[in-house]
């Protein structure tokens, strides 16, 4: 991935997603509709769970950085939600049919 290029940016509906970064570094900024959070993934003992309806993005990352990503099913675009906006009209539906 070439330097300060943004990856992720989007969030999936149903499928679960484990980072890790086996080699160098990278940070992962993460939202989950209401909070947003910003993790640094710098040892291939420390892994980040993404649920679904986490919107993700991975930058900064070193040179020689390496991220595995371990998802809970195949490949399926219709499962993409890559529309910020959108993502979060969904997520608000989301909390107010769980309250």
């Amino acid at each position: 991935m070439p330097r300060g290029k943004v990856r992720g940016e989007h969030a999936h509906k149903r499928l679960k997603q484990f980072l890790l970064c086996v080699r160098g570094k990278i940070r992962v900024r993460t939202d989950d509709g209401r909070r947003r959070r910003e993790y640094l993934l710098d040892h291939p003992g420390k892994g980040l769970y993404l649920a679904p309806m986490t919107w993700a993005a991975q930058y900064g990352h070193s040179r020689d950085a390496v991220l595995v990503v371990l998802a809970s099913a195949p490949y399926d675009p219709r499962d993409y939600i890559r529309d910020y906006e959108e993502f979060r009209r969904r997520a608000a539906a989301l909390r107010r049919r769980r309250a």
